[in-house]
């Protein structure tokens, strides 16, 4: 590019940049879009255990000045700012910093591509500010945790399709009696963009504070679910954190990053009836070389192979010169069927008809119209099927879209209805 200046023309040297494109090169000056959470405690620093907590949503600013790479975060009357004089370490994805004004020690962890987290999210980022204060034996302790970078415009939001990411999630724990611990994990989001929907999972390991005890195992899980605003690429939902010392329910916000929303940051709270309070955070991506299994977010969208777990009712006649009849109700917990993206079903048997493997192929026409009807003979014996169509369209019948029937038969000596729940998914 040439600018006159005088008599001649000189090349003039470009602009920098004046907007980030990613986290991973901050190159201008940003007050970051972001979710927060403030958990706020106080600790017994005789015997290590908590005295009380809180939890709750909270609006923070997270300000960064490209000139002197310094991070300014805000919330509830209180200010710090954080520079590279103050960080302790920096590198794989971490970058922390502690400073200390009395009588205040405050300690920032942004957990993000900024700090070379090569494989992890771009456009997102997790982070913690913890500010703790000593008199006597007592710690109090305000944690602010917080997920935050450039979030998805409206013209980037998907409308169509459904994701599969993995996810990071970490957070702080107390319960009143007990040691705080941290907990993190990796588990999976999936997100239903034409429905608006989500569903979260992650098994997490739980780390005293204090001793260092670890707790893991599949009673230690976060799970969560909620919905997707079309409009602005906003979640929200329900979260239950299950730990050591905790049963916690609580809500989710969170939001859709990058620029066509590819990554995915939310915060979550909950305070239990048993005292328990949780605080964390969850960073949603997909890592290279990562392959995960989607899950089902309903029944009229199957994504994979989908296994129930139904109850099931049996009614079984025989005719004669005389008529008797009795009815069945066998009370089955784990009787389980499979509903296949192929069109097919697996159907379990009972004392009276034979496991049955329909194929897309094996539907006839002919039964209600609302129902899908299969029919396929083994071993010598006709067996009918039919499936309730899912759905909001289908109000024939006064069955709920989200929970099918199932009818199957040799007629006309006997009959078995199960019952599939939306929310029985294995």
């Amino acid at each position: 590019m040439l600018a006159g200046c005088g008599d001649g023309g000189v090349a003039s040297t470009p602009a920098p940049p004046s907007v980030n494109a990613s986290l991973a090169n901050l190159v201008a000056s940003e007050s970051f879009t972001n979710d927060a959470a403030t958990h706020s405690a106080s600790f017994n620093l005789g015997n290590a255990t908590t005295i009380s907590g809180s939890s709750a949503s909270s609006t923070l600013t997270i300000a960064y000045d490209q000139a002197t790479k310094t991070y300014t975060l805000s919330t509830q009357g209180r200010s710090q700012s954080f520079s590279p004089a103050d960080i302790t370490s920096n590198g794989n994805g971490l970058g922390v910093f502690k400073t200390s004004t009395s009588p205040y020690k405050d300690i920032l962890s942004l957990n993000a591509a900024t700090f070379g987290w090569s494989n992890g999210p771009q456009y997102v980022g997790l982070g913690f500010w913890q500010r703790n204060a000593v008199s006597g034996s007592t710690q109090t302790t305000s944690f602010d945790i917080f997920t935050y970078g450039l979030d998805t415009p409206a013209s980037g939001l998907p409308h169509n399709g459904q994701a599969t990411l993995e996810t990071f999630a970490f957070g702080l724990t107390t319960t009143p009696g007990y040691e705080p611990a941290s907990f993190s994990g990796k588990g999976q989001v999936d997100i239903d963009f034409q429905k608006g929907i989500f569903s979260t999972s992650t098994y997490v390991t739980e780390t005293s504070l204090v001793s260092g005890a670890t707790a893991t195992g599949g009673s230690n899980e976060l799970t969560g679910s909620g919905t997707l605003s079309a409009s602005d690429g906003i979640l929200t939902g329900l979260v239950d954190y299950s730990g050591a010392h905790a049963n916690t329910p609580g809500i989710l916000k969170g939001r859709l990053y990058g620029a066509s929303g590819q990554e995915v940051g939310a915060t979550f709270t909950g305070n239990g009836a048993d005292g328990s309070v949780v605080s964390g955070a969850l960073v949603g991506y997909a890592p290279t070389g990562t392959s995960l299994t989607p899950a089902n977010l309903s029944q009229t969208h199957l994504v994979s192979d989908q296994l129930y777990y139904t109850l099931a009712d049996t009614l079984y006649a025989t005719h004669g010169y005389s008529i008797t009849a009795y009815f069945t109700s066998n009370g089955v917990d784990h009787q389980q069927l499979t509903q296949h993206t192929s069109g097919g079903i697996d159907v379990p048997a009972n004392y009276i008809l034979p496991y049955v493997q329909y194929a897309k192929g094996d539907e006839i026409s002919g039964g209600p119209s609302n129902f899908t009807t299969y029919q396929k003979t083994v071993n010598g014996q006709t067996v009918t099927t039919e499936l309730y169509n899912s759905g909001s369209s289908n109000r024939a019948y006064p069955l709920k879209p989200y929970s099918p029937y199932i009818l199957r038969s040799n007629p006309p000596h006997s009959h078995t209805h199960t019952t599939i729940g939306g929310m029985c998914m294995a």
